[in-house]
């Protein structure tokens, strides 16, 4: 345990055994302090914790080469923090907690990949990347904060779940492939979301309670489902989906909704299933369209 330090700067090298394993912790709790953690090599399993308390720490945490099970575990609680994360090869395993103010985090996982991130303080941001396959990964967010942004991407099979809680949240999620699934709730005042799915067999389900929420899904290929439902003032939701098999949902309550669905090609007895829209809005002002090809 390495106690407050300026610079931290923590290298392992794993060796050729198969059953070697890294295990690093570092804690910091003054003030400025850098840390920088590489576990490398083929090892059987790395492990690193980090905790910083400090006012402004940063921290990057890297655990790559042909290294199964690794595990990382960041908290930092003080203020402008900035933490950097990446973990390559398979059966991946991440929890970074950020609670300050000013906190940013950018991460990237391979190969069935698990990871939980929770930010609570004002000026979060959070860019992340789970670049897995053969239905692996799982990724929890949640925002608690003013200010918050969050920009993520996923490969194929992979499962999100999204809170945001804060007033001027936006969201940005890709999924490729197939048989991706996503569940977002935006709670807070001026929130944003933009979903593309890009496969089949995709399915989206969310609630937006707030004010001025807006919700953009596009969905491709066949068989996908989305579900959105905004329960606020000044919301708006559009569903686009390609091709056949398709079903989507739209629940609104409140003011001046506006909701508009598309599908794609039309059915075909043999070889295509048709497609499935449903719009209920309930308000003051709202206006829905839905298009079926």
């Amino acid at each position: 345990m390495l106690k407050p330090a300026a610079i931290a700067t923590l290298l392992a090298f794993g060796a050729t055994q198969v059953m070697a394993q890294n295990s690093t912790e570092l804690e910091q709790t003054g003030t400025g302090n850098v840390a920088v953690l590489q576990q490398i090599g083929l090892v059987q399993s790395s492990d690193i914790a980090v905790s910083q308390v400090g006012d402004f720490n940063d921290a990057s945490v890297t655990q790559v080469g042909e290294s199964h099970f690794n595990v990382a575990n960041l908290q930092q609680t003080g203020n402008l923090n900035v933490a950097t994360l990446e973990q390559t090869w398979r059966a991946n395993t991440l929890t970074a907690s950020s609670t300050g103010d000013g906190n940013q985090l950018s991460g990237s996982q391979t190969g069935f990949a698990v990871a939980e991130i929770t930010q609570r303080g004002d000026n979060n941001s959070l860019s992340f990347s789970q670049q897995t396959y053969y239905e692996g990964s799982r990724l929890s967010v949640s925002q608690d904060g003013v200010s918050n942004q969050a920009e993520i991407a996923q490969g194929d099979g992979n499962r999100l779940a999204l809170v945001q809680d804060g007033n001027y949240n936006d969201a940005d999620i890709r999924q490729g492939d197939y048989h991706n699934e996503l569940s977002f709730t935006q709670s807070g005042d001026d929130n944003r979301l933009t979903v593309d799915q890009n496969g089949y067999g995709g399915v989206i389900s969310g609630s937006s309670t707030g004010n001025r929420n807006s919700v953009d899904i596009d969905q491709r290929f066949a068989s996908n489902r989305a579900s959105v439902t905004q329960n606020g003032d000044d919301n708006l939701a559009s569903i686009e989906q390609g091709n056949w098999g398709h079903q989507a949902t739209i629940t609104q309550l409140g003011s001046a909704n506006e909701a508009m669905i598309r599908q794609g090609f039309p059915a075909n007895d043999n070889t295509r299933l048709p497609g499935v829209a449903t719009i209920h809005q309930s308000g003051t002002g709202n206006s829905a369209t839905i298009i079926q090809q």
